[in-house]
């Protein structure tokens, strides 16, 4: 029975319990607790559209153990996923009800760093490219972490969970000081769950950083011509996202988590309400993974980078990652990076009109 327990899971039984119980402990504790509250607290229609998200938009990402476990789970226990937490904690923070053990790793890794985040940068008034640098800081080391502790389990896959921050200095291109970054999700994606089909996705996404003071943000910032900077990402070839921080002059004694918005919910008003059509950032990196009606997909590694700049000029990014289930692809997208970066330097008619790095209230 423990060959069979070893080789279904890919953990011994104490493995599999030890992470089971290192899973849901980064939600306990007050202060956690607290922080994972206040959502449902503010806004329990947030917290419930979340959920709702979670429970039906990562269907293609779900093993054959968690699609049984949520519906009977539904069934016998109506009120048991009542809202994000709930849902997390008792059905996501499950790694046996995920297919791919490097895409349950990511997840897990994300809420505990924006937690963090939330806890420890928030509060306290900071700037844009300050708090994207904390927040990618806490993301890398939490991927790292949880990296570590799931080595068994993604060995068995043959798979393993990567951050790499690519080098936007070299090549000619300029690092800047902004809070606008990219992520490109590059993960082999098991179509069942012995691992018998496998299908790579890669997904590159833009975020445009914004603090703010619940519920609205301001978005009416132009470009350095005279398209809006939501109207620019709203075109954008790959999809584009607002990344709200709650943080504001004056102290914030419970602050938000981070949500996203996805460029084309905010229409084309001048403020938009940060609690609807909002997703946690772990949330909507796992629907964009898992629904291709959610998010564009690239054709290759230099396609996505293409598509990340697209209307962002190089030295608008002041960061871009690779997260990824292949620990090798990091040494060919900083290639790639420089020869797209090379590619389109030679171009004698770029477009100007561009969005600029975000203003600093």
């Amino acid at each position: 029975m423990t060959n069979s327990f070893s080789e279904y899971f890919g953990l011994s039984l104490e493995e599999f319990l030890e992470i089971k119980e290192k899973s849901k402990s980064f939600m306990e504790g007050n202060d956690r607790l607290e922080a994972w509250n206040t959502l449902d607290t503010v806004s329990a229609n947030t917290s419930l559209a979340i959920r709702s998200t979670l429970l039906e938009r990562t269907h293609a990402l779900q093993s054959e153990i968690g699609h049984i476990q949520r519906i009977m789970a539904i069934r016998d226990t109506p009120g048991r996923y009542a809202n994000r937490y709930s849902t997390v904690y008792d059905f996501m923070a499950d790694h046996c009800n995920f297919r791919d053990v490097a895409v349950w790793t990511m997840f897990v890794a994300t809420l505990e760093a924006a937690t963090d985040f939330q806890i420890r940068h928030c509060p306290t008034r900071s700037r844009e490219d300050r708090l994207t640098g904390n927040l990618i800081a806490l993301w890398g080391n939490q991927c790292c972490l949880w990296s570590e502790r799931m080595a068994t389990a993604l060995r068995a896959q043959e798979s393993t969970l990567i951050l790499q921050e690519l080098d936007l200095s070299v090549g000619g291109g300029e690092q800047v000081n902004g809070g606008d970054f990219g992520i490109i999700l590059d993960f082999e994606k098991k179509a069942h769950d012995d691992g018998s089909v496998s299908v790579r996705e890669i997904i590159p996404l833009v975020f445009q950083a914004k603090r703010y003071r619940r519920p609205n943000a301001d978005i009416s910032q132009r470009s350095s011509g005279t398209t809006q900077q939501r109207t620019l990402l709203q075109r954008n070839a790959c999809t584009s996202a607002y990344i709200f921080y709650e943080n504001a002059t004056g102290k914030i004694l419970s602050p938000l988590p981070v949500l996203v918005k996805a460029a084309a919910a905010v229409g084309d008003s001048n403020s938009t309400n940060v609690l609807a059509d909002s997703l946690d950032l772990a949330t909507f990196l796992l629907v964009a993974l898992g629904d291709q009606t959610y998010a564009e997909r690239a054709l290759s590694p230099k396609n996505a980078l293409n598509m990340i700049y697209d209307r962002a000029k190089f030295d608008e990014l002041a960061a871009l990652m690779v997260v990824s289930s292949d620990g090798t692809v990091g040494p060919r997208y900083q290639k790639d990076y420089e020869d797209v970066l090379s590619e389109r330097s030679k171009d004698s008619s770029p477009d100007t009109d561009e969005y600029d790095p975000p203003r600093f209230d």
